[in-house]
């Protein structure tokens, strides 16, 4: 399945709108912070499907994402200039310049779960092809959070 992630720059504190291949938006990812968090909620208009609590510690961020009943963890930071996903509670690996916001998720044997490339335009906006339909929810989580990265943290690139 095929979706285009959106970052709204007209949301008080940041959200990406998530729309399938037909563009008809399906999810809306929003965000919240608090003093020690940020809380991301993945919702349609009348469901509430994913909730992703964030902390930043040192130069570390670690995201717990609850997704359906299926929990997972990434921590993000950089190593030798590097930023570097590391992901806790599925067999998952993210490969490629996730800087860019150009990467893949391989489960342990190497099979492609999603795919996100950037698309080129006036926004800033993603293409994310999800080849498991079993981990669609958890797949658009891991790249809101990715996609978070630079972003919403940085009021610089939150120009309109």
């Amino acid at each position: 399945m095929k979706y285009f992630i959106k970052r709204d720059v007209c949301a008080d504190f940041g959200a990406f709108e998530i729309y399938d291949e037909t563009g008809i938006e399906k999810y809306l990812a929003e965000f919240s912070k608090s003093k020690r968090s940020r809380k991301i909620i993945i919702h349609s208009a009348d469901e509430t499907f994913v909730k992703i609590r964030c902390l930043s510690v040192s130069n570390i961020i670690a995201c717990n994402i609850n997704a359906g009943g299926k929990k997972m963890r990434i921590l993000m930071g950089v190593n030798r200039n590097e930023l570097v996903c590391i992901c806790s509670g599925v067999n998952w690996k993210i490969c490629g310049n996730i800087a860019q916001k150009s990467f893949s998720v391989q489960d342990v044997d190497n099979t492609v779960i999603a795919v996100q490339k950037r698309v080129f335009s006036s926004t800033e906006s993603y293409e994310l092809d999800v080849y498991s339909p079993s981990n669609e929810l958890l797949s658009i989580s891991v790249a809101v959070c990715i996609n978070m990265l630079n972003t919403v943290d940085n009021p610089v690139r939150q120009a309109v």
